[in-house]
């Protein structure tokens, strides 16, 4: 189960590391918004997530989390609560937080501190490292060259809405007391497929099938400048062994241009756990 909570919370942060009536408008806004964002160079977010994994029976687990994020390194600094079944609850030691820092200025390393896993850590040791980029290398997936594709913009999502169908303007909400315009988007990832750079689609179709189906709805909300403040998806997929799966991630930006050095911790405090990542 810690590893399934692991896998979840490295899924929500990939994640991210973003009037009344509904007339089908032009996607350009949607488009804009990845740069105009990435150009505000940080920003504070907040997360919620829900998994549900379907296998005898159904089971979920929410997260919920506040954290920066650096557009210009792709990395990102995070606290994450998480709320289980209570049955799953009652049999743990302790409470489920975590603290995540990712690191994307070279490939993509993250850092994990749970309070459950203090007691199974050597003496001095507080974080746990998983080089996601050698993983997926394992798997067959260039993490990194991916990154490089996404141009340092952790915000992957709105990559897939440029790839997006049926466009609507749904209206306008206040999100943290600020003016947005709410869209609602169809994304097909097989439109991002074909789109991606040559050397991208062999690591983009082992994803893709994982997939239950290639289109998802996105929903994103803009604000008078352009940025993303909201956006939330759901997303059906299989895990191997496991059944299927189905994802729903809101997260929120705010607090634009806000500080955001976002450094690994000490090294001497650090256990490679990448070793322990599953293979197969």
């Amino acid at each position: 189960m810690r590893v399934a909570l692991a896998a979840a919370a490295l899924c929500a942060a990939l994640a991210l590391v973003t009037g009344c009536g509904s007339d089908v408008v032009s996607l350009d806004p949607v488009a804009d918004a990845a740069t105009k964002t990435q150009t505000a160079g940080s920003a504070r977010f907040s997360l919620k997530a829900t998994f549900t994994i379907n296998h005898d029976h159904a089971q979920s687990m929410a997260i919920s989390g506040d954290g920066i994020v650096n557009m210009a390194t792709s990395s990102a600094r995070m606290q994450l609560r998480y709320e289980l079944p209570a049955e799953i609850q009652a049999t743990l030691p302790g409470d489920m937080t975590m603290e995540a820092i990712f690191d994307g200025s070279d490939g993509l390393v993250v850092y994990m501190k749970m309070s459950l896993l203090r007691e199974l850590l050597p003496p001095g040791k507080e974080w746990l490292k998983f080089d996601l980029e050698k993983f997926g290398k394992a798997k067959g997936i260039d993490l990194r060259e991916m990154m490089q594709a996404n141009q340092g913009d952790p915000m992957q999502t709105l990559q897939y809405l440029r790839s997006a169908g049926n466009v609507e303007k749904v209206g306008v909400d206040l999100v943290r007391r600020v003016r947005t315009t709410h869209y609602r988007a169809t994304i097909d990832l097989r439109k991002t497929l074909e789109q991606a750079p040559e050397s991208l689609k062999p690591s983009l179709d082992k994803i893709l099938s994982m997939m239950s189906d290639t289109t998802y709805p996105a929903e994103i909300w803009l604000d008078d400048d352009g940025l993303l403040r909201r956006f939330k998806f759901t997303m059906s997929y299989n895990v191997p062994g496991t059944g299927s799966a189905e994802t729903t991630i809101e997260e929120e930006l705010y607090d634009f241009g806000v500080d955001a050095d976002i450094s690994p911790p000490p090294a001497d405090r650090v256990l490679d756990g990448t070793k322990f990542l599953p293979r197969s």
